[in-house]
């Protein structure tokens, strides 16, 4: 494994993302309250799990829309 991806243990099982650092980066940034719209997050969500196969980090993001909306921390066009 390189310095640009992320790996998780889940379930005693090791599930290895090759999501590059700055993408993460890019998704820490993105959660920000107010930052982006639900459709914005929902995209990267989608980017997350179809591109990378990063379904766990996906899922986060779609939970963390969940959160937001109910909040009323998502960015208003």
């Amino acid at each position: 494994m390189n310095s640009k991806t992320t790996s998780r243990k889940l379930s005693g099982n090791i599930v290895l993302q090759s999501v590059l650092d700055e993408k993460i980066l890019e998704v820490y940034s993105a959660l920000r309250a107010n930052r982006l719209s639900k459709e914005e997050l929902l995209a990267m969500a989608d980017e997350l799990e179809n591109e990378y196969g990063a379904i766990v980090n996906a899922n986060f993001v779609r939970r963390a829309v969940v959160f937001y909306e109910m909040k009323g921390k998502l960015r208003k066009d």
